[in-house]
């Protein structure tokens, strides 16, 4: 029972956490919208000119941030999807959880994110707003499904 529980606790909080960055600018002056704007501002600079616009208001998180919060409901998916959500996972998950080829997976996926804060600390090129977001998508949804996988058991 752990591994169904676990794969949909963390779905419930991916969608909430991904649902209140987009709430919180549309609501208005609320405590929900402040509390999520002070929990944005622990994991991210939220700068004006990196983070998308809903309406006339800043979403809590920059760009990036936002792509890793969107891949990380693709990880939470695609995690359930791949290895299920039964008391045992599926033989596939079996074979992708092996350390070495996880670890050559996350240097694969982290290195678009990982290009692009680099150049643009060195200021060789300074990706838009959403180039930003598209290349940390698959570096949100691989690592929480590393986190996914292990809450369930099935990546120790």
């Amino acid at each position: 029972m752990r591994r169904p529980l676990a794969i949909s606790a963390l779905g419930l909080v991916v969608m909430l956490w991904a649902g209140a960055l987009v709430a919180a600018p549309v609501s208005g002056a609320s405590h929900l919208s402040a509390a999520v704007y002070a929990a944005g501002s622990v994991v991210c600079h939220q700068r004006a000119d990196r983070s998308f616009q809903l309406g006339n208001a800043q979403l809590p998180v920059c760009a990036r941030c936002t792509g890793l919060y969107a891949g990380a409901i693709a990880g939470v998916f695609g995690w359930a999807v791949i290895a299920g959500v039964r008391a045992r996972p599926t033989q596939r998950a079996e074979r992708l959880t092996g350390w070495p080829r996880l670890r050559g997976a996350l240097v694969v996926i982290a290195t678009p994110t990982l290009i692009t804060v680099v150049t643009a600390s060195a200021g060789i090129w300074d990706p838009a707003n959403a180039a930003r977001a598209l290349l940390a998508v698959p570096l949100g949804a691989v690592i929480t499904g590393v986190v996914v996988a292990v809450a369930a058991g099935d990546l120790r």
